[in-house]
């Protein structure tokens, strides 16, 4: 695990919230797929209180693991902050994970790349996402609309993903 966090951070730091001008970008659905180092697919929008708010996933460590990632302008975490999130997709999956605070703004966690987790994110409506511990505006529901088409399309670039 600890290596696939290292590789984590390093996606992180690779797909931030701007898309680098070399990567290979394609719109698929609401989604963003970027083909490049970072390999992984995002949506990005304005919130009501004008805030940035991202979500990603992100094949990391030559795609032995994926990363899910949230980032909101509006919350604040302490840089590495282990945290809790809860993680629901359509009511028929549910789990807790661990996270860490990648920056004051991003929470992440880690998945292996096959089982009930990535079927659940591959055939689900909505993920509704909450961080024990934190106020509810660190929780929010996202579109799960395409998931599917997006995360295969990163089959192309899944063996060279950081």
């Amino acid at each position: 695990m600890r290596g696939l966090k290292s590789a984590a951070l390093a996606c992180l730091a690779v797909a931030g919230l701007s898309l680098p001008a070399q990567a290979q970008i394609k719109a698929v659905g609401v989604w963003t797929v970027d083909l490049g180092p970072a390999c992984g697919i995002k949506q990005n929008w304005r919130g009501d209180n004008k805030n940035t708010i991202a979500w990603g996933i992100n094949y990391v460590s030559h795609g032995k693991g994926l990363l899910l990632w949230f980032a909101d302008s509006d919350t604040t975490f302490t840089p590495k902050e282990d945290l809790k999130l809860v993680l629901a997709v359509d009511k028929k999956w549910k789990q807790t994970v661990d996270a860490f605070a990648f920056d004051k703004n991003t929470a992440a966690t880690l998945f292996e790349t096959s089982g009930a987790s990535i079927d659940a994110l591959m055939n689900g409506k909505n993920l509704d996402m909450t961080m024990q511990g934190k106020p509810e505006n660190y929780s929010g529901t996202f579109s799960l609309d395409d998931t599917r088409d997006a995360i295969t399309k990163l089959e192309a670039c899944k063996a060279t993903a950081d």
